[in-house]
């Protein structure tokens, strides 16, 4: 799914609400909405890759956690803009997949954890949504399974 994926904010409000994903603050900016997500696989890094789209474009920090996946966190704004998977590290097939989507759901979950509430968990809680309901097709046409 190298091509993006685009996002409507009402719908990113509403996905989630039945599954039981994070409740999302109020107050929310339209800074916080990713306008689309894509993966692709990096034949540089080796690494499957998840990307979200912004108003702006910035620079920004990888950020390891335990496992598989990394976090591409704005320099400036602390937005959630991507995730990068080391594919090597997960089992392959249908397990593979849901125990990567786990670790993405670890891996936002400890961004807010760590610091306390934070301006953006907001953002973390609607790409949290996104990989929830998306994920697996992110995932599948990477890996092609």
């Amino acid at each position: 799914m190298n091509e993006w994926l685009s996002l409507n904010p009402d719908t990113l409000l509403q996905l989630g609400q039945e599954a039981g994903h994070a409740v999302l603050p109020t107050g929310l900016s339209t800074y916080d909405f990713p306008e689309a997500v894509r993966s692709y696989q990096d034949q540089r890094t080796k690494r499957l890759l998840i990307e979200f789209k912004y108003v702006d474009d910035e620079p920004w920090s990888l950020t390891p956690f335990t496992g598989p996946v990394a976090l591409r966190i704005g320099r400036n704004s602390k937005r959630l803009l991507g995730i990068e998977l080391d594919v090597s590290k997960s089992h392959e097939g249908t397990a593979g997949r849901e125990t990567l989507l786990d670790g993405i759901h670890q891996a936002i979950s400890g961004l807010t954890a760590a610091g306390g509430a934070t301006p953006r968990d907001g953002n973390y809680a609607l790409v949290d949504r996104v990989i929830g309901n998306l994920g697996r097709n992110l995932l599948a046409s990477t890996t092609g399974q």
